[in-house]
């Protein structure tokens, strides 16, 4: 799929595996239909390890999961040690302790706050003129997303300091090992 030359988006209904025929199914008239489908841009299509479709039996809806799986370089990040002025108190979510109940009520409130952006869904809205803006109000739902789950996760997990389990490791150590 072309936008006017722009960004080329590729269909990988072709890495699918053969029995995966149909992504939406009716069990009381036995009608089925391929109509979940995952696009990517070229640059990242050779990362996408696999493709397939979830009909599991605790599924309660109509359409099964589409999953893919996709092999992404990971960018070297700088590390500050625990002396560093720019160093940074990292923590980590204790889902062991997590109160879940507390985490789908605040991530279906904060979930059912954004506002879908369905008009990407219109083909009369993809123009090349509209391209900045179609990938703007993409960017902004993600964003949406990411920070209603992290607000949700901030409510209702625990959190503890990276290295609270071994507070007495330090850099030191690190290096004697």
């Amino acid at each position: 799929m072309t936008l006017n030359g722009a960004r080329t988006l590729l269909n990988l209904d072709n890495k699918l595996p053969s029995n995966a025929t149909y992504s939406f199914r009716v069990d009381a008239s036995g009608a089925s239909s391929l109509v979940d489908h995952f696009f990517v841009s070229e640059s990242i299509v050779d990362s996408v390890l696999a493709v397939d479709i979830v009909d599991s039996g605790i599924n309660l809806c109509d359409h099964c999961a589409v999953v893919m799986d996709m092999l992404l370089p990971i960018q070297n990040h700088i590390t500050y040690t625990r002396n560093s002025k720019l160093s940074a108190s990292k923590y980590s979510y204790r889902w062991d302790k997590a109160d879940l109940n507390k985490y789908y009520a605040a991530s279906y409130e904060h979930l059912h706050a954004i506002s879908v952006p369905v008009h990407l869904l219109h083909i009369d809205s993809m123009t090349a003129d509209n391209n900045d803006g179609i990938q703007i109000d993409i960017d902004c739902f993600y964003r949406s997303i990411v920070h209603a789950l992290i607000h949700a996760s901030e409510v209702s997990i625990p959190k503890v300091k990276h290295d609270f389990y071994k507070f007495w490791w330090d850099t030191e150590l690190s290096a004697l090992k």
